[in-house]
């Protein structure tokens, strides 16, 4: 069993539609810290509030580990509905990395973002 590695997920009908996962930083100074790295919405699934369902799940089984105080994350910076989303949760943004993804050969910046729990 993995103690820092937690993923949600979200169905229908038995079918898998979304996931996200949460994993908490082992390094001793930094075990207070947890980040969002996956999420996902099929695309016929977004626009029903199942985003927002599984970030909640994450962010309230956070809250149950003690030691967490905070979660990061990183989302596209033209990714609006995303970055509302994330926003409308309490996270806020502290910084941009430039060029923080490649893909296809086209550059796209990071939006930082982080939530006080």
């Amino acid at each position: 069993m993995n103690n820092d590695n937690f993923t949600f997920g979200a169905f229908e009908k038995n079918q898998l539609i979304g996931a996200v996962t949460l994993i908490v930083e082992q390094k001793n100074k930094m075990k207070h810290r947890g980040n969002i790295v996956a999420m996902y919405v099929k695309p016929k699934y977004r626009g029903r509030g199942t985003a927002k369902k599984l970030m909640k799940e994450a962010i309230n089984y956070a809250k149950g580990l003690k030691q967490l105080k905070q979660i990061y994350l990183g989302v596209v910076s033209g990714n609006e509905g995303a970055i509302k989303l994330y926003q409308s949760l309490g996270f806020q943004t502290y910084g941009i990395d430039k060029k923080a993804l490649k893909v296809n050969g086209i550059y796209y910046d990071e939006e930082l973002m982080v939530l006080f729990i």
